[in-house]
């Protein structure tokens, strides 16, 4: 192959970048296809790159505030999302999301430094006094304690969603509640029909009911002409 392109088609190859392969071994602008090419995946390389950063910018180390520090990861985590969000594995980016939020719960929790600061940061966060105690007073190290239930349940996800840290995963678009165009009900305010069924539907509602009605009686008449019809066949009428 390579002799052909730079032979025949006079092309220089790149043999560090260039391979004969399957698909979900390379990979091009930072995406990877699946075999089947049914799924459009982050490269292995790529979701490398990004970790490092992360881990670079909320390195426990940095001695900024938290608000600070979501400040810088905003920006970074933006366009990574307008390039990589369209991705058709979304797990990957939930799990990546999960693992930012942890990374920031570990960083904050050596901020508060000590088991007082802890516990009183833990208690005006609406945890009860015994579960702060317990997660205040652990030896465990700062990674450990970042997935510890009492710490996730005082630092929640829309915590870290009012301090505007992004997330990586597109949001499905809420319907807007002020294109609900309600119904006039019948009757007025004081009208015979409840509150809570529109007009249409009321109308619609009692014009079955009559309808089923009048079907009622028609057959109940067939019915009973039919019975007559038949005692005066047996008695020779007819």
């Amino acid at each position: 192959m390579s002799w052909f392109l730079t032979n025949k088609l006079r092309l220089k190859a790149n043999e560090a970048k260039s391979a004969v392969a399957r698909p979900e071994e390379r990979k091009f602008l930072g995406f990877s296809i699946a075999n089947d090419g049914s799924e459009q995946r982050i490269a292995p390389k790529a979701l490398a790159k990004f970790k490092a950063q992360i881990r670079e910018m909320t390195r426990r180390t940095r001695g900024i505030s938290l608000p600070q520090m979501v400040t810088d990861l905003a920006p970074y985590l933006l366009g990574w999302r307008g390039y990589f969000g369209f991705c058709q594995t979304p797990r990957v980016l939930t799990n990546l999301e999960a693992w930012i939020r942890r990374r920031v719960r570990a960083y904050l929790w050596r901020q508060w430094q000590n088991g007082r600061n802890r516990f009183k940061e833990l208690l005006q966060r609406g945890l009860p006094k015994f579960h702060a105690a317990v997660a205040a007073g652990s030896p465990t190290g700062f990674w450990r304690m970042s997935g510890h239930p009492v710490v996730q349940q005082a630092l929640r996800n829309p915590h870290f969603d009012g301090l505007g840290l992004p997330r990586l995963m597109f949001l499905p678009r809420q319907p807007d509640r002020t294109a609900v165009v309600r119904t006039r009900m019948p009757g007025g305010v004081g009208g015979a029909m409840p509150r809570g069924v529109p007009l249409s539907r009321s109308t619609r509602t009692q014009r079955v009911g009559q309808g089923d009605a009048a079907l009622y009686y028609r057959a109940s008449c067939c019915w009973r002409t039919a019975v007559v019809r038949g005692k005066h066949a047996r008695r020779g009428r007819y």
